[in-house]
């Protein structure tokens, strides 16, 4: 995106990051979100392995401006980040983040229990918010299912959405979707208000249409010899859940600015030893 445009965007109010603070009576207040560098159309590249079709009225960074944003939003970047998308007004946006495992067989798509994961993530409840407590945030319980787990073939795509609340109440609402290829998985997390989450998750369905895996990294290119992921989809979903929680906390109301309620990486670390001993696909 030029200048000019982004300009305009700013002038017009749109954007609705949080400003750096004021460092001298007489200067102005600066928004570091202007100086990165946002793609209006085209395609966007996520990392060496998929692209993502840029729709009309949309905002597109790649993995290095993604990591700054997340870090101005008080996010700690996971340095696995691979693009963002959203609207001008940044009151919900879509992150990219690519996983390596390798592939990651299917073979579990017809097996998923739903709800035995529900019990098994909120018995993971007392482990990740003692992890959390220890590193100064609140705890976050999981109280159900928003969407429950569901597998994809034809897209070789796994979702699923979770209602976490916090001590005083507040729900938030957890939505992922896993897109697997022949090199690993390309973890889409949804962020939004959970109040509007029923609009977003269309707007965002839509917009996924325009992702793909580059040629040479499909699910159905695999080859024998590629490296082979660890674990399956149950897996999948056990550990993003607590992974996706990271995501969790970053927008309060449309309109007021961003707040960190990020998991410390001891707690996401707790969360996935857990949730992959229970699960490993290489289980009996």
């Amino acid at each position: 995106m030029n200048n000019k445009t982004l300009s305009s965007l700013f002038s017009a109010g749109l954007f609705l990051a949080p400003l750096l603070p004021l460092h001298g009576q007489d200067e102005m207040p600066t928004n570091p979100v202007a100086d990165l560098d946002w793609q209006s159309s085209g395609t966007g590249e996520l990392g060496s392995h998929a692209t993502l079709e840029i729709p009309e009225g949309y905002l597109f960074i790649e993995g290095d401006d993604t990591r700054t944003l997340m870090e101005l939003f008080g996010n700690p970047a996971t340095h696995t980040e691979q693009g963002l998308i959203a609207p001008p007004d940044i009151d919900w946006f879509i992150v990219f983040e690519f996983d390596d495992i390798g592939y990651v067989k299917d073979d579990e798509k017809d097996d998923i229990d739903a709800d035995e994961l529900l019990k098994s993530l909120q018995e993971n409840d007392k482990y990740s918010n003692e992890a959390r407590v220890a590193a100064g945030y609140d705890e976050l319980n999981t109280v159900g299912w928003a969407v429950e787990p569901n597998y994809n073939e034809e897209s070789n795509s796994l979702e699923w959405g979770l209602i976490l609340e916090s001590p005083d109440g507040a729900q938030s609402v957890n939505f992922l979707t896993k897109k697997l290829g022949r090199y690993g998985v390309m973890d889409v997390t949804i962020v939004s208000d959970p109040e509007d989450l029923e609009s977003v998750l269309p707007l965002a369905r839509d917009i996924l249409t325009g992702f793909e895996f580059k040629s040479g990294s499909t699910y159905a290119e695999y080859e024998e010899g590629d490296k082979l992921a660890e674990y399956g989809l149950t897996a999948l979903i056990a550990g993003g859940a607590a992974l996706g929680a990271a995501k969790l906390g970053l927008f309060a109301k449309l309109g007021k600015i961003l707040k960190p309620l990020a998991l410390g990486l001891v707690a996401v670390g707790v969360a996935v030893k857990k949730f992959f001993g229970k699960f490993s696909a290489n289980k009996a």
